[in-house]
């Protein structure tokens, strides 16, 4: 499903992008925001989640950001 203009012009980042951050799966993605322990908006049929939204999961649940290979 390619993310629609009004969704990419929020900021929001995609249960994709945060998943590929994370270096997790997007199915995990998506159990943290059904569990209610990461917040998440809806923007028409897309949900994302705020920078600021990640950055505060990330220090509570002390996960570090995945390391990119070069």
């Amino acid at each position: 499903m390619t993310l629609s203009r009004d969704f990419k012009g929020t900021g929001l980042l995609s249960t994709g992008q945060v998943a590929e951050e994370m270096g997790v799966h997007r199915s995990t993605v998506w159990l943290w925001i059904r569990a209610g322990t990461l917040p998440s908006k809806k923007v028409g049929s897309f949900i994302g989640v705020t920078r600021r939204d990640l950055a505060k999961f990330m220090t509570i649940y002390h996960v570090d950001r995945k390391e990119k290979k070069a």
